[in-house]
């Protein structure tokens, strides 16, 4: 039976544990079925918000407006993130928020911030427009096999700068 000194098995030992290390831990992980770039992982789930923005007129007749602006913003550990969305021809805007998860959508707002209408561009507060609406879950829905969470608010509006009054 063959004595081996014991300061040689410990020396084996952490080189065993140094070279386990420095794979687990390495920079090429080529071949190891790990991504290096997090975001090449495909999302599990979507958070999109949808609303629309209208004007409003003095006769107080609500006519959608093309190319307005709505902003979401979030607040994370991340910070403060905000994305905007311009509607269509319906006032329609639809916005697919980054960086937000159904846990964290509570923490969002969505705010009026500009119409491209000359005569109608002064922001009203209709369902906290100017202050910042809480969403609304809408419903669910799968965009592949991905499940979408589409959070909505309630209309939007801006006005007229000045409306005659009547007699």
């Amino acid at each position: 039976m063959s004595f081996v000194p014991m300061s040689l098995v410990r020396a084996l030992v952490l080189l065993q544990i140094f070279l386990f290390l420095s794979i687990a831990t390495s920079d090429s992980v080529e071949g190891h079925g790990i991504a290096e770039n997090p975001s090449a992982f495909p999302p599990r789930h979507k958070v999109a918000i949808e609303g629309l923005i209208y004007c409003k007129s003095c006769d107080h007749q609500f006519t959608p407006i093309l190319g307005a602006v709505a902003r979401l913003q979030c607040y994370s550990s991340k910070g403060v993130v905000n994305q905007e969305a311009i509607t269509d021809k319906n006032g329609y805007y639809y916005i697919e928020a980054m960086d937000v998860t159904p846990h964290t959508v509570r923490r969002c707002q969505v705010f009026l911030v500009s119409s491209p209408s000359d005569s109608c561009k002064v922001p009203t507060n209709l369902h906290r427009g100017v202050t910042g609406a809480s969403l609304r879950r809408h419903r669910e829905f799968l965009e592949g096999p991905i499940p979408v969470f589409l959070f909505s608010v309630r209309p939007f509006a801006f006005e007229h700068a000045f409306c005659p009054r009547s007699p």
